[in-house]
């Protein structure tokens, strides 16, 4: 009986031992299993990480392009508004070089036309001045053909007596005496 007893105490002491052994390896399969539990979750945790900073740098870069969009599109519009101010200062210049080129026409129009007037005036001057030399002279003419019947038998009398030749002067001295 004492056999028995040590014998079933020994079989207890080994279901204990086995209890023990089987519950230790529970607990080590559970703590593997919370191991592994929150390796996953730590997995979970990063993937989510990265995700989010995938996210995170997806927004950033969308957000640095819509910048340089909108950049490009301010660059874009100063250009346009910058070219639309040189077209107008361009047709602005050549409005008033236009202006400028019609007003020096105009003024040398008008200082060709002084000009003519004062040839003309000149031209008029002159012949006006060649009217009255010519009255002048055409009065001239009729003064001396008016004058020269009177004075030439005068004049020829006074050539005479004033010659220089012996004969004419004897005819004169003889004229006298007679």
């Amino acid at each position: 009986m004492i056999l028995l007893a040590v014998l079933l105490l020994v079989v207890l002491l080994l279901v204990v031992i086995l209890l023990v052994v089987l519950l230790l390896v529970v607990i080590l399969l559970v703590v593997l299993l919370l191991v592994v539990l929150l390796l996953v979750v730590l997995l979970l945790v990063v993937l989510l990480l990265v995700v989010l900073l995938l996210v995170v740098i997806l927004l950033v870069v969308i957000l640095l392009v819509v910048i340089l969009l909108v950049v490009l599109l301010l660059v874009v519009l100063l250009l346009v508004v910058l070219l639309l101010v040189v077209l107008l200062l361009v047709v602005i210049l050549l409005v008033v070089l236009l202006l400028v080129v019609i007003l020096l026409v105009v003024l040398l129009l008008v200082v060709l036309l002084l000009v003519v007037l004062l040839l003309v005036v000149l031209l008029l001057v002159v012949l006006l001045l060649v009217v009255i030399l010519l009255v002048v002279l055409l009065l001239v003419v009729i003064l001396l053909v008016v004058l020269g019947f009177y004075w030439l038998p005068v004049l020829m009398c006074i050539l005479h007596n004033f010659s220089l030749n012996p004969f004419t002067m004897y005819l004169q001295d003889s004229n006298r005496g007679s």
